[in-house]
Parts: C-alpha cells; structure tokens; sequence
C-alpha cells in the first residue's frame, strides 16, 4: 500500500512541475513569436532610404563600407550633389527616439569652417560628432568615444584634422617663440600638439607646408594616443572590430584625404 502511496505522489509530483514548467515556457513562447512578427513589421509602410537605416540594428556597417560612406557623402558635398532632406526628416528624428546607430565616430579640431555632417553628407543618427581644439585626447574624449564604442553598432572612428587650423599655427609659434604664452587653457591645448611640430622640424619640411604636415602628424600621434589610453578602444582595435584612420579636410574645396594609418 506504501509502494502505492508512493506512485501516486510521484506521478502528481510529476504532473504539478510539468504543468508549472508548460506555464512558464508557452507565455514566453507566445512573446517571442509576438516579437518576431512585430519585427517583420516594423519596416513596414518605412521609406527606402529608413528601411536602409533600421538595418544597422540588427547588421552594424563593416568599417569598409562605413568608410565608402563617409567617401561618397564626401564627394557629394565637394561636387554640391549634397541629399539635402536625407536623414534630417521628421521620420528619422521619430525613429531616433528609440536610439542611435551611427556609422562612424569623427574626432575633429572646433572650427565653423568644417562640420563634418556637411562635408560627409550624413543624416541625424548617422555620424557622432567630438570637437575641441586640436582634436586633442582627454577624459571626456575617451568617454564619448567608448560609451559609441560599447554598444557595438559604431566600427569607423576617425581623427580628422584641417588646413587653416588655429591650435597648429598656435603650437608652431610655440616651438619658435618659447615664451609666446596666449592663455593658460591654450597653452594647454598647444602643448599637446607640440611633438608634432618637433618631429616635423627635424625632417625640414618647407615652412609652407609645416602647418599640414604638422596637422597629420598631430592625427597620427592622436590616433596613438586614443589607443594607448584606453582598453576599451585597444582591444576592439585588435580584435578587428573597429578600425581608426586619419584624415585631412581643406576648408576651400571641402575634399577630405583619408589617412592610412598602421
């Protein structure tokens, strides 16, 4: 009668977790088929050029073709061929709501003469933006860059530098005139750039062409610096995950050159 006893309270024993785990399981079953048909409708009634936007969600743009991207934009603006409504209409800002999947990060110098939305032809969500005076690396630097960085969309990160550029003449005069001191937070800035300079002085570039080859240099020694400060950054660089290059942008004719850095 024991053994009896014994079957019955196992078999409902049985019964009760089966029933319990068919009641966990189909709620979320139920879910994730709700979610899977809201994601094959969430395009849907989008525009081309959105539905071509929504897919970096799910398919983050290689580094390769996110630099063809910043290329082609590029060559809009300098031919004027410029999409002028693309990704600046009240659909996308709609979209944003819900988060941002830029292409490419670009490190820049604060100038009004380059913005590189405009030069590079991009769309609100497309480019994240960091400007300060000679696209110089501190905390706030590798903060932005890392928090674009951590969550994975984002594989392009570019320093740009300019012709023109007032920190690079500023750090030239520096180096030779060493008790020419603008400002406290200029100084600053300037002291950071000045390597550069002595490094391109020892390979006696013409004084015509310091500023621009003091510019790439600085790029360079930024992108070093970038990959040096920061783990985060170093090891998606190794990985292969995320690529950095250089660039040079020239205020009269808007064309960029892109920088090969190893």
């Amino acid at each position: 009668m024991s053994n009896d006893n014994n079957r019955i309270f196992l078999i409902a024993l049985l019964i009760l977790v089966g029933g319990f785990l068919l009641f966990m399981f189909l709620p979320k079953t139920n879910a994730k088929k709700n979610a899977d048909a809201h994601a094959g409708t969430k395009t849907h009634g989008m525009s081309p050029e959105m539905q071509m936007y929504s897919r970096r969600i799910e398919n983050p743009l290689t580094p390769e073709i996110s630099l063809s991207m910043l290329q082609n934009g590029n060559q809009r603006y300098v031919q004027m061929k410029q999409n002028t409504l693309s990704g600046l209409n009240p659909e996308r800002r709609k979209f944003l709501e819900h988060g941002q999947w830029p292409y490419a990060i670009i490190l820049t110098t604060s100038d009004s003469r380059i913005s590189p939305e405009y030069v590079f032809d991009a769309g609100l969500g497309d480019l994240v933006v960091i400007r300060n005076a000679g696209h110089n690396c501190e905390a706030s630097v590798f903060s932005a860059i890392e928090n674009v960085l951590i969550n994975g969309n984002c594989r392009l990160l570019v320093v740009m530098g300019h012709e023109d550029d007032p920190t690079i003449r500023q750090a030239i005069k520096k180096v030779e005139h060493p008790d020419a001191v603008e400002s406290f937070w200029t100084e600053a800035a300037v002291q950071k750039i000045v390597p550069s300079v002595l490094n391109a002085q020892k390979d006696r570039y013409e004084k015509k062409r310091m500023e621009e080859i003091v510019s790439k240099l600085h790029v360079e020694s930024t992108i070093a610096t970038l990959k040096s400060g920061s783990k985060i950054i170093q090891r998606q660089v190794d990985s292969g995950k995320i690529k950095i290059i250089g660039a040079y942008a020239r205020i009269r004719t808007g064309k960029v050159d892109f920088i090969s850095v190893d």
